[in-house]
């Protein structure tokens, strides 16, 4: 996998999960923290080199950060809440914390 691909893989899986802080009926905070563990874990057993994991981390959270205001504005009818940017914040230390943890694991098996 080249690096564009492996940015917008991990950018999109930041949107994917950023949109759990506002569905209206299966999403609210800690779904949110469930499925940024999840899609942290996952995309941290990938199969990429050490520079595009640092490169996927970052892309994951700025994905993240702008999918959950841009969720905000699309899912709910008067916008994101005030605190989203913090709600985003912990998103992303769950997930980013589940990639490395993913990535240290999978290379200690090697």
């Amino acid at each position: 996998m080249d690096n564009r691909q492996w940015v917008v893989t991990t950018a999109l899986g930041g949107l994917f999960a950023s949109a759990f802080l506002y569905l209206p009926i299966v999403g609210n905070f800690w779904v949110f923290i469930a499925v940024s563990i999840l899609q942290g874990t996952y995309l941290g057993w990938q199969n990429v080199t050490p520079s595009q994991s640092r490169l996927g981390v970052l892309s994951f959270a700025l994905g993240l950060f702008v999918g959950a205001g841009l969720m905000g504005v699309l899912l709910t009818r008067f916008g994101p809440d005030v605190l989203w940017g913090l709600s985003a914040l912990f998103g992303i230390i769950s997930g980013v914390v589940a990639m490395v943890a993913t990535r240290l694991v999978r290379n200690a098996r090697r």
